[in-house]
């Protein structure tokens, strides 16, 4: 099978832009617990804002691959295995044990506590809440392939627009009524991006101006309606990635990309790499955070420097990690 260099190199992006969103998240934060919504606030809701789309569209170019090739059974969940349930036990395991380490070295307690509340969660780390989710739209997917395969693209259409207007309305209900779904349901959030993912393989040429445009005024939506819900009403709803200015940004890129005839080149060279990057990045970026929250820099503490320092640092350590683990024969499935 050819490899489709566009998508490769969306799937590079999305997972650099996975770390650079979680980079300015911690400048967006700071700003809220400070009750600072100065310049550093301003220009990390932007970065923000514009790398929304990130987890979307891994979701989306999981939906174009694994729904679009019938597959039996068996090899659909022998992958599921393989790519999403032992890497998300190794993680889960690696991150728990870190986490108490850190813990214990920056703030002279283990604080197990609070380590197994966010294991009885789904999740012993932050960004590990992907996998989990994952793992629910391995376990349908091969269902709604078969469900799909003899639909018209009009019904497929129309089956998408229904899945991400429930993911959209259960996540609005989520913000509206402070609950969450039970993590082991999650996904059902995310159906619709699935299907999106195939279904838009059917949509006919858009003007590539048009769709940039699109994403450019999506993004800046969020971040305009993002400083003033978090001002007036204490949320962020505009960057849950099932917000419609996130929905509408992310389906703009991804249909961009899918119309493209990209050749080999730096960014889907990477693409191998970005699942390792995904789960590893978060490593270096909390131990550069427990540092600066001991050993503050002021330097480090503004966005238009610290910014661009951490994204050097983490990518840089990130990288001879991801290189241990894929040379390894018994570690590189783990990523």
């Amino acid at each position: 099978m050819n490899r489709n260099y566009s998508l490769d190199s969306l799937r590079s992006i999305a997972a650099l832009l996975v770390v650079i969103l979680h980079i300015a998240s911690g400048y967006v934060l700071n700003g809220i617990y400070t009750n600072n919504f100065g310049t550093d606030f301003v220009i990390a809701n932007y970065i923000n804002s514009f790398t929304r789309i990130c987890v979307p569209l891994f979701v989306l170019l999981s939906g174009r691959f694994i729904i679009e090739k019938e597959v039996p059974l068996k090899e659909a969940y022998s992958n599921l295995l393989k790519r999403i349930i032992k890497p998300l036990l190794f993680w889960n395991i690696f991150y728990f044990a870190y986490t108490l380490l850190a813990n214990r070295y920056f703030n002279g307690t283990f604080n197990l506590s609070a380590t197994l509340s966010y294991a009885t969660n789904g999740q012993c780390f932050y960004h590990l809440w992907y996998l989990t989710m994952s793992v629910g739209l391995y376990l349908i997917a091969p269902f709604l392939q078969r469900f799909l395969k003899d639909k018209s693209p009009l019904q497929i259409g129309l089956i998408t627009a229904m899945f991400l207007f429930i993911g959209m309305g259960i996540d609005f209900a989520e913000n509206k009524y402070s609950f969450k779904l039970c993590f082991a349901f999650n996904s059902v959030k995310y159906i619709g991006y699935l299907i999106a993912g195939y279904a838009l393989i059917h949509v006919r040429k858009i003007n590539r101006n048009l769709l940039l445009s699109t994403f450019t005024l999506m993004s800046i939506a969020i971040a305009k309606v993002s400083a003033i819900t978090v001002l007036h009403y204490g949320n962020l709803y505009a960057y849950d990635y099932l917000s419609p200015f996130v929905v509408i940004a992310a389906v703009s890129i991804y249909t961009l990309f899918i119309q493209q005839e990209w050749k080999e080149n730096l960014l889907s060279k990477i693409a191998p790499y970005t699942f390792a990057l995904y789960l590893i990045h978060a490593l270096p970026l909390d131990i550069i955070n427990r540092y600066l929250r001991l050993y503050p820099s002021t330097m480090m503490n503004s966005v238009l420097t610290g910014f661009i320092l951490k994204l050097l640092a983490v990518l840089v350590l990130s990288i001879p990690i991801i290189w241990v683990f894929k040379k390894s024969k018994y570690l590189k499935e783990l990523c």
